[in-house]
């Protein structure tokens, strides 16, 4: 098995996928570069140990290039596109990441771990899915490099662009109308997805890999909102469907939309269901956190028992009837 060193340089640290691997390298005692667009937004990020902050200004290959250098390993999360202060522009992705790979075999960097997206494909129906794929068949093709491509589906947690959204929706209103609301996921709490990024690193398992990542939990929009709605309290929320269009309308208008529920980076990504085979356990040797243990961190204002009765109705809902 091929050895490598423990210096890390993360390209696109600061968007809240960034946070949270930032967060698991440095507890495995990685020692960090993390690349953001500017330094004086990412502060936070110097406050973990072995972690060294540095900024491009913007996404040019000229400027990012030069952080690879005396590098052992390569994670890039440039595709996460969470904080649109940080992102990098999709007619930016393509060039860049060519140049980027060309500029790793160079340094003769050992190791390069992805961040793409769930349905990414050359003959996918969006052009978001076709860039990430082709953005993954450059990294793929290197012939010195170890190469692990992590396809997350819906990533949820503390901060995210739905469950976020949908709960501070709900506190204004018990109506919400909804986007995507038939699109099935596997919700996967972000943390479970930034440690087991992490572990893939020397995971041998995991070379030259695709990986897709989601949560054992199979439900659609609609149901991950009604699950917001509960535990807030709420027994019967209106949630009635948005259609595509106005959905990418009122990410447009940001905080001036009457409804606040979506993003321009979460219409990307649910563009398609985010569904896979691959089992999360299979791939990372741990189970991920069930989703109502996720939701109750940082949403739930349910009184005790009204916590249990919710539980034990939802207890089998997954479960297949005995023969």
């Amino acid at each position: 098995m091929m050895k490598f060193g423990n210096k890390v340089v993360v390209l696109g640290a600061g968007g809240w996928v960034g946070r949270e691997v930032i967060a698991r390298l440095s507890e495995q005692k990685y020692q960090v570069t993390a690349v953001v667009k500017r330094a004086s937004r990412n502060r936070e990020l110097a406050l973990y140990p072995n972690v060294k902050v540095r900024d491009v200004l913007d996404w040019s290959l000229d400027k990012v290039e030069g952080y690879l250098a005396d590098q052992d390993i390569v994670i890039n999360l440039l595709t996460d596109q969470s904080n649109n202060n940080e992102a990098c522009p999709d007619d930016r992705l393509r060039e860049l990441q060519a140049g980027l790979v060309l500029a790793a075999e160079e340094q003769a960097i050992a190791r390069w771990v992805q961040l793409s997206h769930l349905g990414a494909g050359v003959q996918a129906a969006t052009p978001w899915a076709q860039l990430c794929a082709i953005l993954d068949d450059m990294v793929q093709a290197s012939r010195s490099m170890l190469v692990t491509i992590m396809r997350p589906g819906l990533l949820i947690g503390q901060g995210d662009d739905t469950t976020t959204l949908y709960n501070a929706q709900l506190q204004r209103a018990k109506f919400m109308m909804l986007p995507y609301a038939e699109r099935q996921v596997q919700p996967l709490w972000i943390r479970d997805f930034a440690r087991a990024l992490v572990l893939a690193i020397k995971q041998a398992a995991s070379y030259g890999k695709v990986w897709e990542l989601a949560g054992d939990e199979p439900m659609s929009v609609q149901d991950l909102a009604s699950w917001v709605a509960q535990f807030q309290g709420i027994d019967n929320p209106t949630l009635l469907p948005m259609c595509q269009m106005n959905a990418k309308f009122m990410a447009l208008l940001g905080p001036l939309a009457p409804f606040r529920v979506t993003t321009s980076y979460q219409n990307k990504r649910l563009a398609n269901d985010q569904l896979t085979e691959q089992e999360f356990a299979a791939l990372t040797g741990f189970k991920p956190r069930q989703i109502e243990a996720v939701l109750s961190d940082y949403i739930s204002q349910m009184k005790t028992r009204q916590r249990y009765d919710f539980l034990r109705r939802n207890a089998g809902r997954n479960s297949t009837p005995s023969a």
